[in-house]
């Protein structure tokens, strides 16, 4: 099991409480459970810095694939959720592996539909109610996503790549409650969201990362969604570009910084900056080891 509650490094917890402080509260409004997760929010341009700050954690960052360190932008992704971060986790290099638990300041969601909005905006709301249902269920299950990395499998990243690069490609799968031995029934997506139209276990699905012809330093991805009857998932729908937006540096990537900050106009970004305190981050803590 990983999640935020036993990385063998800690995000600081001075850090993260003088950096929330930039930015404005979000209330939850019905409490999801006993101690409520701190959500903060403000402008793209200001946000943007304070995410990279507190994911860029020494003994963490640097170990860390290079290629995959910086913020990146979901485009195109039809949930109302922009920017991730998968520089805060652990790389198993024997195993070609990285595990990315779900954490403060590591996710953005938007408090409101931009103009450019993928489907036409269909999944966002006018204010943060979107953002919040899109989170809720990552932070209070203890997401945690694995990446199994390998040579190009895929037809995004085929034929523009050296064979022999073993991180063009990755399967991506994902565990509730940091559990890195049962990976989460995808196909189960499509029935939740169907208001259960779609029966559960008559879909599967399979998610993928494939860098893409001009990516430079891990800058181009495709993240792919394929979803089918049973067990053959093979038909696309819902895949988006994964965009490096800051580099391993904290710098722009241009031009597709500017992008997004003209994409997200006066549309706030969302943020999970963790909980009111020390004692409430425990007491989640200790609920959550002693339930796996």
């Amino acid at each position: 099991y990983r999640g935020w509650w036993n990385m063998p490094i800690q995000q600081s917890p001075d850090v993260l409480s003088e950096l929330k402080k930039r930015l404005d509260p979000v209330p939850w409004g019905q409490r999801p459970w006993g101690e409520v997760p701190d959500m903060r929010a403000g402008l793209a341009k200001d946000i943007i810095p304070i995410m990279f700050e507190a994911t860029k954690v020494s003994g963490v960052f640097e170990k860390m694939p290079k290629k995959m360190r910086g913020i990146y932008w979901m485009k195109g992704n039809g949930v109302a959720e922009e920017l991730t971060i998968l520089h805060y986790g652990q790389w198993f290099p024997e195993h070609q592996q990285m595990i990315v638990p779900f954490a403060p300041f590591m996710w953005a969601w938007p408090g409101g539909r931009p103009r450019n909005a993928p489907f036409g905006g269909a999944m966002y709301s006018q204010d943060f109610t979107a953002g919040l249902a899109a989170a809720m269920p990552m932070i209070i299950g203890g997401v945690v996503f694995s990446y199994k990395y390998s040579t190009c499998e895929g037809h995004y990243c085929r034929g523009h790549l050296p064979r022999n690069d073993d991180m063009a490609f990755a399967y991506m799968q994902t565990g509730a409650f940091g559990n890195m031995t049962q990976a989460t029934d995808l196909g189960l997506v499509p029935s939740a969201q169907s208001g259960g139209l779609i029966p559960p276990g008559s879909v599967s699905g399979a998610f993928t990362l494939e860098e893409m012809p001009g990516s430079e330093g891990g800058a181009l991805w495709k993240r792919t969604c394929y979803w089918g009857p049973g067990s053959c998932a093979s038909t696309e729908f819902g895949s988006y570009d994964l965009i490096k937006i800051v580099d391993e540096h904290g710098e722009p990537v241009q031009p597709h910084y500017d992008e997004f900050i003209e994409y997200m106009g006066e549309v706030p970004l969302m943020v999970w900056a963790g909980w009111a305190d020390e004692q409430a981050k425990k007491d989640v803590a200790d609920r959550i080891e002693s339930g796996i």
